[in-house]
């Protein structure tokens, strides 16, 4: 049957119609770091000094001979850096695994205070809080919940012997929840006092299982000061906090998510379970989960977390643009790690291949060729300009169909045959992530050559391919049974050299 495409000439003016949302769809903090899209994660800490990822083998040393910074450390630079990259959130690792702070606490001696850093005044999360919020970028914050130093952390009666946890002298949980109300409620700490997300992962050494965490009590004590209670429009994010769980893990470090991501994961409270689809090394999520988790892409900017001699070399462009399409691509964020040196500042290496990152990803997408095509579609909710197609070129709005309407087209045709390399959907998924079938065509010599199909867009889908020219392109989307079809933005682009398939 011939499809008919509704011109936007045929449209009538019909304003502030209300578009039904989904049960399951993002909050505001979750909906925002989907469109940010990029995050850096900062590691510093004793390894960086130590040539060693995991902290737990210099116990027998002083803080002072563990962690030599003799510069000031350069948080100015490391912020700007990220913020010009186009980076819009800085997650600061406060407190890896060895236990070693790098802030001014009161609940432990094992940190900064007791090192030659300006003279055991320093403060590396205060300064970097500083500039975040001079430069208007978010923070989150990591704090590892394994402590291999700390002394309350697993079961020890008062001399030292292992117990029962009913017999615990030392509560760990109590020493940690001190550190979290000790961070998250002082006004110099994040963006002006604000934490947009608080990171924790389940890592645990061997010989280190006996102590359970009580993530609810911490849960709690994040949103008292970051979240809802503490007055803010939504909680604080959570990643690695099972069912309590806002961003989750998205199976690897690799910078990669699975081509077909869903932003939902399946939660029981009772529980406390999570279960984000596990297929080989991805979580893909679910169409029909019953909570929104932010699928996120952690991975490494080099070949560690935290700067080393042996470690220092930047990934190729050619690398972090494979990331970039398989996670911002794939319905993910990226949170990139970002490795000061041990002189508290970035290399220069580091530093201009972040930069050329970003400006890579800048000039790829700053131009969409399909400004000026013409673009229609089978359907249009209530026929209204207010959801006309054409909403898609420029950031105008969005384009639904009626209620019900699980099947569509988009024809874009243009004046002239144009040259890409990438098309780009993006999902209106503050309504809901509901598209299950894509198919993506171009006309060659009069006939439809597909480009691409596949499941999901969520977020953002950004296919690659190589250069076609074409004056006309359509595309076919499905949705989940009795859902409308909404898009918020679609583009074709050609790409940077660097980012070229």
């Amino acid at each position: 049957m011939k499809e008919i495409y509704i011109d936007n000439k045929d449209l009538q003016i019909m304003e502030d119609v209300i578009v039904e949302k989904d049960e399951v769809v993002p909050d505001s903090n979750q909906l925002k770091y989907q469109k940010d899209e990029l995050a850096a994660f900062v590691h510093f800490s004793p390894n960086t000094f130590n040539e060693v990822e995991w902290g737990d083998s210099y116990f027998d040393k002083k803080t002072n001979e563990i962690f030599k910074l003799e510069n000031d450390f350069q948080a100015e630079n490391l912020v700007r850096t990220i913020k010009d990259a186009g980076f819009k959130k800085i997650i600061i690792t406060a407190k890896h695994h060895d236990g070693f702070v790098i802030w001014q606490s009161k609940f432990t001696e094992y940190g900064i205070k007791n090192t030659d850093y300006k003279n055991g005044k320093g403060d590396i999360l205060e300064e970097i809080s500083k500039y975040a919020s001079i430069y208007d970028v978010d923070m989150g914050i990591y704090l590892s919940p394994w402590d291999i130093h700390d002394e309350s952390y697993g079961y020890y009666d008062k001399d030292g012997n292992p117990t029962s946890k009913e017999n615990d002298y030392l509560d760990y949980n109590d020493y940690y929840n001190n550190q979290l109300e000790e961070i998250l409620s002082n006004p110099k700490y994040g963006n002006k006092g604000r934490f947009i997300e608080v990171w924790m992962d389940g890592a645990k050494g061997t010989g280190y299982d006996e102590q359970e965490y009580d993530f609810v009590r911490w849960f709690k004590t994040i949103q008292k000061y970051q979240g809802k209670e503490a007055g803010y429009e939504s909680d604080c994010l959570l990643f690695g906090a099972e069912a309590y769980t806002t961003v989750r893990w998205i199976g690897n470090e690799l910078g990669f998510a699975h081509k077909d991501t869903w932003s939902k994961s399946i939660v029981n409270y009772d529980d406390n379970t999570i279960d984000s689809n596990e297929d080989g090394e991805y979580f893909k999520g679910f169409e029909n989960g019953n909570k929104w988790t932010v699928p996120e892409c952690d991975a490494r900017i080099t070949s560690g977390w935290f700067w080393g001699n042996e470690k220092k070399e930047p990934k190729s462009i050619k690398e972090l643009a494979e990331m970039y399409f398989r996670s911002v691509g794939h319905n993910s964020t990226l949170l990139l790690n970002i490795p000061p040196n041990d002189k508290g500042d970035l290399d220069a290496d580091i530093k201009n291949r972040l930069l050329e990152f970003g400006e890579n990803i800048r000039k790829s997408f700053e131009n969409n060729i399909l400004e000026e095509s013409k673009i229609s579609a089978t359907n249009i909710r209530n026929s209204s300009k207010q959801f006309s197609p054409s909403n898609l070129f420029g950031n105008k709005g969005f384009w639904i169909t009626d209620k019900g309407v699980n099947e569509a087209s988009l024809l874009i045709e243009s004046k002239e045959a144009k040259t890409f390399d990438s098309i780009v959907l993006e999902e209106n998924i503050e309504i809901g992530q509901r598209i299950n079938s894509y198919e993506v065509y171009f006309l060659k010599e009069d006939k439809w050559e597909l480009i691409e199909k596949g499941i999901t867009i969520g977020a953002k889908r950004i296919i690659r391919f190589d250069k076609i020219n074409t004056e006309k392109i359509k595309i076919n989307l499905r949705a989940g049974e009795g859902k409308s079809i909404s898009l918020i933005k679609l583009g074709a682009y050609k790409l940077s050299e660097g980012f070229e398939k």
